[in-house]
């Protein structure tokens, strides 16, 4: 009887000590669902989705110049020597941190309202700005510079709080609706659009 104890705890031991060990999932972070871009660059239409290569990036950055926090979001492709268009979407918090101590309120500066773009009319500081890059056929076309600046604005439709990114950040899924002038390599152009982009936050 003692034998077969002993076969059986043996047998107990060597089945646990193979037993699979789970493997947590890792955090898919903003970009798998409902992050797009829609717009219309004069009579072309650029429409994109976080999906195949594309993917969201979110990131936010502490401007010394200004003294100001930045919230970026990119919607961009990933592992490409000849890259696909992208989209970055730059709002700049709408007032002043010091030193950069963190001065902003999540609710303030992403509740639904207008954010009007880096034009030549606002004030020094550049506060409570947005700033639009759309990357296509390698040429940069920026709205830092346009010739009807106060008929551009980016309005907030929606905020929702969202993964962490793959830094680990914490995220929010922000829906909005806007038009910019850009400059293009044909001209001036009007972008207008619609989409859904992720903004880490501190």
């Amino acid at each position: 009887m003692k034998k077969y104890y002993y076969i059986f705890v043996c047998l107990a031991l060597v089945m646990t000590s193979c037993k699979k060990e789970e493997i947590p999932e890792m955090n898919p972070g903003p970009g798998s669902e409902g992050i797009f871009l829609n717009g219309m660059l004069g009579t072309e239409a650029i429409n994109l989705n976080s999906s195949g290569n594309y993917y969201m990036h979110s990131s936010y950055t502490f401007d010394t110049a200004k003294s100001v926090y930045v919230f970026t979001g990119e919607l961009k492709e990933r592992n490409c020597t000849e890259c696909g268009p992208g989209i970055k979407l730059m709002v700049r918090n709408y007032k002043q941190s010091p030193n950069g101590e963190l001065n902003f309120d999540l609710d303030s500066l992403f509740k639904l309202k207008t954010v009007y773009w880096n034009d030549f009319l606002s004030s020094p500081e550049k506060l409570g700005l947005a700033e639009l890059v759309l990357s296509k056929d390698g040429f940069l076309m920026s709205s830092g510079a346009f010739v009807q600046p106060r008929s551009c604005n980016l309005e907030i439709k929606k905020v929702e709080l969202y993964n962490q990114n793959e830094l680990g950040q914490n995220t929010v899924k922000v829906t909005f609706e806007g038009k910019v002038y850009l400059n293009t390599s044909m001209g001036e152009k009007l972008f207008v659009f619609d989409g859904t982009f992720a903004f880490a936050y501190p």
